[in-house]
């Protein structure tokens, strides 16, 4: 069959073949960069969800040392975009075919200790922040009550006994944190 064409029809056909074959061959090696580049910024991605854990982890030690506010707004804030920067690591994934069945069940365990961190903040709340809020604070304002009424039965060895019983030593109060 190609005996029948010219040496000259020959050489353009075979050109126009090679010149297919390299479009073809820049195609598939653009879409194989455009997959490479989004594994890329998806493993970018994901080296900021790990550190977006840590941090969640580091806040949560701040307030429960430093009882402050503050921290609570500041793990939530965290949590918020540690959660979306997931969601967009699963599609970005899912886009490429790549499926990590794990994603989901660390946003699951990642609702949980959400929740349950805000839960102790609340409890912490209610305790007291501070030695004058919450029930630390009624607790002082009642030891201060039945001090005031033992002062002014002017009994030192009862007042000596409560204060004993009833006035923990800042160690203790520190310790019981």
């Amino acid at each position: 069959m190609l005996n029948s064409f010219s040496v000259k029809a020959k050489m353009l056909l075979l050109s126009c073949m090679m010149v297919v074959g390299i479009i073809i061959l820049a195609a598939l090696l653009g879409l194989g960069m455009n997959s490479l580049v989004k594994i890329g910024q998806a493993s970018v991605l994901s080296v900021d969800t790990q550190r977006s854990m840590q941090s969640l982890r580091r806040i949560e030690k701040d307030f429960l040392a430093r009882m402050d506010i503050k921290y609570l707004n500041q793990f939530n804030e965290e949590y918020e975009l540690l959660i979306s920067d997931l969601n967009k690591l699963d599609n970005q994934l899912q886009a490429e075919n790549i499926l990590i069945d794990e994603i989901p069940d660390i946003i699951s365990k990642l609702n949980q200790y959400h929740t349950d961190f805000n839960h102790v903040a609340v409890l912490q709340q209610e305790i007291g922040l501070t030695p004058t809020e919450g029930l630390y604070g009624n607790l002082r304002t009642s030891v201060q009550a039945v001090q005031t009424v033992l002062d002014e039965l002017q009994n030192d060895s009862l007042l000596k006994d409560c204060l004993l019983y009833t006035s923990p030593s800042p160690r203790d109060l520190s310790t019981s944190r």
